[in-house]
This record gives C-alpha cells, structure tokens and sequence, in this order.
C-alpha cells in the first residue's frame, strides 16, 4: 500500500482502503498510459509521439536501410512504430486542436 497511487475525479473525498487513505496524485501511469485528473490526453498524445520518435531513433538504421525493400519497411515501421505510437488510443477523446498536430 506505500506505493499504491489515486486519482479522483470530480469528488473531493479521498480514497481508503481499511484505514489507509491512498496518496492522490494529479497524474499517474497505468498500464504505460498517462492518466490525468482532467482525463485530457494531450500529455498522453505528447508521450505518444516522444516514445513513437524514440523508437523510431532506435531502429533507424535498419529502416534506412538500402538492403531491405520497400514493403518491409513499411511493415517493420506498423508493427514497431506506429503500435508504439496508437497504444490506448482507443481511450483518447480528440478534439479539434489534438488532430490538427
């Protein structure tokens, strides 16, 4: 229970757990996902990208790579960066400023 973590949304009250009242805290990471008490995934998209860009910089040598044809590229790049980009997305609510990045 030390390392046990809340988040509360739209209730003032704490959360306890027989006589322990868990830590609240503003944002927290569940299940690799950044969870805020406002649920605005914005900080969420901008992990996203930042671990997408990561990923990216990691294989980057093989992606550029001449030997390797077209269609395994974009293959290679679906299945690593684009799953490590779109992980949760379907939990996000966009708006109109979030698509437009």
């Amino acid at each position: 229970m030390e390392t046990t973590e809340g988040i509360i949304v739209n209730a003032d009250d704490g959360i306890k757990v027989g006589d322990t009242t868990l830590d609240r805290v503003k944002k927290l990471v569940y299940l690799g996902s950044t969870i805020n008490e406002s649920w605005d995934p914005t900080a969420e998209i901008k992990s996203r990208i930042e671990q997408a860009r990561t990923a990216f910089v990691k294989m980057r040598n093989v992606l550029c790579s001449h030997d390797l044809s077209i269609d395994l590229t974009v293959r290679i790049t679906s299945c690593y960066i684009f799953f490590v980009l779109l992980y949760g997305v379907e939990a996000w609510t966009l708006t109109e400023a979030i698509l437009k990045r």
